[in-house]
Formats: structure tokens, sequence, C-alpha cells
């Protein structure tokens, strides 16, 4: 596909009224594409992204891409004539070195759980590909938290919740241990899954969020599969605190180090 540049809609949202969770991602994101003018948002959805970078100096094009079609139909009414491609993320129907910036954030995961190893590998392959030389690949995900237990204390309300996380969770087997009067020990990983899939519990995307886990990504791991593919790891940072999240359901971590669970990682394309 061939890329016109005045396809570039004038009046897409800015984001000044999402959550603070989004902003901060968004101020991560444009933070670090200063100098690119071309950037492709791979799992764009509603364009939660696409539309504030359109409007982010130096910016001429921003294109979103998914593979639903319900999103990219709140994609284009919520970001008016911003172009928006249907495809999936390992077949990108653009030219070679289309871009010279591009955004995964929270895509990779579900990827490789919905459809394995092999479909991530050619993700990579085709970010790179449609990457110029010398241009910037952003990818934002869960990053698996350190192995062991901690020790959370938790409301009547919380254990409810965890009781039912406990049954309905699908990735694996979830294990608890109560100790009374309000405390209860569980895995990290498990914590890890369990703080952000509340949010998800009584609204249409929680049969589908219970069948994701955001323990999978390793760092070492998977900027190994990056740099076989010609990206070059420029900045690596995590935030998202566990503790801000179990917070946000009145839960506090009192025995375990708590640690960050997201990360952005900052790839170059390379000559290979």
């Amino acid at each position: 596909m061939v890329l016109n540049d005045n396809d570039k809609s004038q009046q897409p949202p800015t984001g000044e009224s999402y959550p603070s969770s989004l902003l901060e991602k968004i101020k991560l994101i444009t933070a670090n594409l200063s100098g690119c003018q071309r950037v492709l948002d791979i799992g764009s959805g509603p364009g939660y992204f696409t539309g504030p970078l359109s409007h982010r100096r130096g910016i001429i094009l921003a294109v979103g891409l998914d593979e639903s079609w319900y999103r990219l139909e709140e994609f284009r009414i919520t970001n008016f004539d911003l172009p928006a491609v249907m495809a999936r993320a390992e077949n990108i129907p653009f030219l070679d070195r289309s871009f010279d910036g591009l955004v995964a954030s929270m895509v990779l995961h579900e990827i490789i759980q919905f459809d394995g190893e092999s479909t991530l590998e050619m993700t990579l392959g085709e970010i790179a590909r449609v990457l110029s030389l010398g241009g910037r690949a952003l990818i934002l995900d869960h990053l698996r938290p350190p192995q062991g237990n901690s020790i959370l204390r938790m409301s009547r309300e919380a254990r409810e919740k965890l009781k039912f996380f406990a049954h309905a969770f699908k990735p694996r087997e979830v294990y608890y241990k109560l100790i009374p009067p309000d405390m209860v020990e569980m895995k990290n990983e498990d914590i890890a899954d369990f703080a952000c899939k509340t949010a998800f519990f009584g609204t249409e995307s929680e049969e589908e969020e219970l069948q994701l886990s955001r323990s999978i990504f390793e760092k070492d791991s998977f900027v190994s599969s990056c740099v076989s593919k010609g990206l070059a790891l420029v900045r690596w940072q995590t935030f998202n605190s566990i503790a801000q999240e179990l917070s946000r359901n009145e839960i506090t971590m009192e025995g375990g180090e708590p640690w960050e669970g997201d990360f952005l990682a900052v790839f170059q394309k390379k000559v290979i």
C-alpha cells in the first residue's frame, strides 16, 4: 500500500480527557517519537494514540492498523479522516521502509497468547520491514513479575473479587492462601494478573481479558527476538507500579517487594 500524506485528519482528539494511566502512555510515546514524521500505530483500536500523535509537531502522517472492524469503526468516528487499515500485524500491507516511527502498545502479549510464538516472530519481522533505516519502534507491554510470593492485605470485597478471579482465569490455575483475618499470600504472577483484570469485571471485555495473562515477557528473551530482526535497543523503561494498581482495589502489599509491571522498549532499525 502507498500512503498519501494528505490523508491526515484536521480534528482528531487530543487525549486531554483520557484517564491518567492512558495519558502516561501517550506522554511516553510522544516523547520518544521526536523527529519522526510518518508513524504507524499497530493494534490501534479506537485510536487512543494515533489521534494525539497526529497533532504532534513534526508528524505529517499517523496511520492506525487493527484486525478488528468494530474497533476501526470507533477509530473512524473519533479520529475523523485519519487513515486506518484493517489488517493483521504479521502481514502489514505497506511497502518496505514506509514509516520512520511505529507504536505497538499492549498488543504483542495478545498476539503470542492467541496466535502463538511464530506469529509474534512474524510480527516483529514486519515491524522491522516497514521501518526506514534509523526509524524507531516503540513497544509498550506487560513485564513478567519477579518470581516468588507476596502477602497482601485485602478488604472483604477484594477477597470476593479474588475468589471470582481464581475461578474464572483461564491461562493457569490460581492458588492463594488466606491468612486470617485479612491477609492473602499469592504468587507474584497471579497478583499481577489479578490487579490488572479487576478493572474489566462486569464489562464487555471481561471474558476476553480473563483468557489473557500479563505475565509473558522477560526483558532478555524479548530484546533478543527484536535484535534478531534488525532492531537495536536504545531505551528500556519500566513503569506502572503494582502497588498503585493494587491500591485501586484497596489492597496493600504487606510482604514482598513491589515491582513495575509494564515496560517501554525503544528500538532503532539498523542494517543487518
